[in-house]
């Protein structure tokens, strides 16, 4: 059995992130068979939009990308 020290930091947040995005497409499917899209598109965006804050606050944030 592999050892947990193999994969990267980051994976199980990659991980939870996309579960995430998952979860709120999957909600807007199903509010949008009910008839009620425009709450399923609103929990599509907060998911995803969620998401992509998150990650910024977590690991893009302390970035520099100064030429060299």
């Amino acid at each position: 059995m592999a050892d947990s020290t193999d994969s990267p930091d980051w994976l199980p947040l990659a991980g939870l992130f996309a579960a995430i995005i998952a979860i709120a497409g999957l909600g807007n499917y199903v509010f949008a068979q009910l008839g009620l899209g425009r709450v399923g598109s609103l929990i599509w965006v907060l998911g995803y939009g969620g998401v992509i804050i998150t990650a910024w606050a977590l690991w893009f944030r302390g970035q520099t990308f100064d030429p060299q």
